[in-house]
């Protein structure tokens, strides 16, 4: 895992999630923010590892996949550049329910939930617009799943 100090990526205001902040929200966020860059097929985190970061991807695609029975691994998504994921052990601070693995080269931002509520600060106006946000991809993501889950008993 290299840490990268300059890209042509998407810029933290790029991202919906934090379009609505203000400038120096933003600004102080983003000296916060780690960057880091994977290599196509490199781990960026391990079923069962400690989480308390929203990654958001401001270069490639990367996959979600969990670990069953047998070495096997079953995919559960695919999120490409402008997505965020990590959010499950961003919001509950448990270890991440999922592997991630970079599908072509991709650089991540790395948002720490500390650094979020440093930079909201006790605006909850705002922490009320990104936590809405968060839940609206996790509600997706779920209904998503159902139907995946309804099409393998039907098959």
């Amino acid at each position: 895992k290299l840490e990268i100090q300059n890209t042509e990526s998407l810029a933290l205001t790029d991202f919906d999630l934090f379009k609505d902040l203000t400038a120096s929200e933003a600004k102080e966020l983003n000296e916060t923010a780690k960057h880091f860059s994977f290599k196509k097929g490199e781990l960026i985190y391990a079923h069962g590892t400690p989480g308390n970061s929203l990654l958001l991807i401001a270069r490639g695609q990367i996959k979600l996949t969990l670990p069953v029975k047998g070495g096997q691994h079953v995919h559960l998504l695919t999120l490409g550049k402008g997505q965020f994921f990590g959010e499950m052990s961003f919001l509950d601070g448990h270890a991440h329910s999922a592997d991630a693995y970079a599908i072509e080269d991709t650089e991540l931002l790395n948002i720490d939930r500390e650094s979020l509520a440093h930079a909201i600060g006790q605006d909850q106006r705002m922490m009320l617009i990104i936590f809405k946000k968060i839940s609206l991809a996790i509600a997706e993501r779920l209904r998503h799943s159902n139907v995946e889950l309804h099409d393998l008993r039907e098959s």
